[in-house]
């Protein structure tokens, strides 16, 4: 049976009916047919076999062939990075901006001004906070605390001035402190620059000025000299060593006359007074303004130039 079925399909090639592509598939079925029993019981002498069946298989031209669609990828999802470093916490920063003494020269035993300005360069507003400022020797031998300021706030960004008395009682050089936050009550951004500080001198000086009203006498009988009459006093620190007195007027024309001058040969010391009495000739009969003028060569050094000098009108018959 197997013999005959490869026959047939030869003899259907060699007919050329059907031209199969070298790319077909050939599928033959070849059924077998039992052989039925001879109603005899005699062997058959053949078996039927059915026509063999090819089917061709068209093949598919590449171009038409579907074109897979590469997939698109999902892209994995990706995680923000943490922040590294510290954050940034908004606080006060209290700083001394500005520092100054108020007086040149310095004057010991005098209430001097001190100015202090004192701003907030942080990023919130500070609470009440205190203010201090000292100053000390710089042989460290002497050391005054000035009394400390209360500042109720104080806006981020804002500045403030407070005003000390700097009193101090011996003639030194010193350095000058002034500190924000005295107390630490501020939990600031940075604690490390609160303070500023300058460099001054306190000196002892004398003052001489004419105490009182000014007096001219007239002459006795017989004489032509007047008696100008004033006090010399010293309200500065420090002793006067050998004043000088100028006495001189001016008559109505604007004239000046120089009347005496002298030297105390001694000194003035700090807190008294001298009492003068200085005989004088004028020129002539007439109006005059009589000045006495203390120190007239500016040789003491005093803690005030301006209050040297007093005058009085009078006349003369």
């Amino acid at each position: 049976m197997k013999i005959a079925a490869v026959f047939a399909l030869m003899s259907i090639l060699a007919t050329g009916c059907t031209t199969i592509a070298p790319t077909a598939s050939i599928v033959i079925s070849v059924p077998v047919q039992s052989a039925s029993p001879a109603a005899s019981g005699a062997p058959s002498s053949a078996s039927s076999i059915a026509p063999a069946s090819v089917q061709p298989t068209v093949p598919v031209e590449p171009s038409q062939a579907a074109t897979a669609q590469p997939a698109t990828p999902t892209p994995a999802a990706t995680k923000k990075p943490r922040p590294t470093g510290t954050p940034t916490l908004r606080a006060p920063n209290l700083v001394v901006s500005k520092l100054a003494l108020g007086a040149d020269p310095w004057l010991i035993n005098t209430d001097t001004p001190l100015k202090v300005t004192v701003k907030n360069d942080g990023s919130a507003d500070a609470a009440s906070f205190y203010v201090g400022a000292q100053a000390d020797t710089t042989d460290g031998q002497h050391s005054f605390q000035f009394a400390e300021i209360s500042v109720a706030s104080l806006a981020a960004g804002a500045s403030t001035q407070v005003a000390f008395n700097a009193n101090v009682s011996n003639a030194a050089d010193y350095t000058i402190t002034a500190t924000a936050d005295f107390y630490d009550d501020i939990a600031e951004s940075n604690e490390n620059d609160n303070t500023k500080q300058i460099t001054a001198t306190a000196v002892d000086l004398p003052n001489l000025y004419v105490e009182g009203s000014l007096m001219v006498t007239p002459p006795t009988a017989g004489s032509d000299i007047y008696e100008v009459a004033f006090t010399i006093g010293n309200n500065g620190s420090a002793d006067a060593v050998d004043p000088v007195f100028y006495i001189f007027a001016y008559d109505s024309a604007s004239t000046k006359y120089d009347l005496a001058r002298h030297d105390l040969t001694h000194s003035v010391t700090a807190g008294a007074t001298d009492p003068i009495t200085n005989g004088v000739r004028f020129p002539a009969s007439g109006g005059y303004t009589v000045y006495v003028l203390l120190d007239p060569d500016d040789t003491i050094v005093e803690s005030d130039e301006t209050d040297n000098e007093a005058y009085l009108a009078t006349t003369v018959p």
